[in-house]
């Protein structure tokens, strides 16, 4: 599949909502019913907002090793392992979820 070239998706959105505006006990009572992919950008706004809660939130995320997700690479959808995502931003600390051009999130 195919996506447009610098669009920000419908989901990624969703994430910035998500990271400004939920207080920590929103997410933590999203992760156990979200899809997979809505479990990781979850588990990014816990990495930034909420560190010392990472690991629970892992946890309470339950994504198997070998779970795949879609992700869009460029402007081409494909399916990667969950594990493998969640290397990277443990080892980026969810950088791109810093979104400058957003307000400041509000309290946890």
């Amino acid at each position: 599949m195919v996506g447009t070239p610098g669009a920000i998706s419908e989901e990624e959105n969703a994430a910035r909502k998500v990271f400004r505006d939920w207080s920590r006990n929103e997410v933590f009572r999203a992760l156990p019913t979200a899809n997979p992919e809505g479990k990781l950008y979850l588990l990014c706004v816990v990495r930034r907002r909420f560190p010392d809660r990472y690991a629970e939130a892992k946890a309470l995320a339950g994504l198997a090793q070998d779970q795949q997700v879609s992700v869009f690479s460029g402007s081409v959808l494909r399916k990667v392992l969950a594990s493998d995502l969640i290397g990277q931003f443990e080892r980026s600390a969810c950088e791109p979820l810093s979104w400058p051009q957003d307000p400041a999130p509000k309290g946890g």
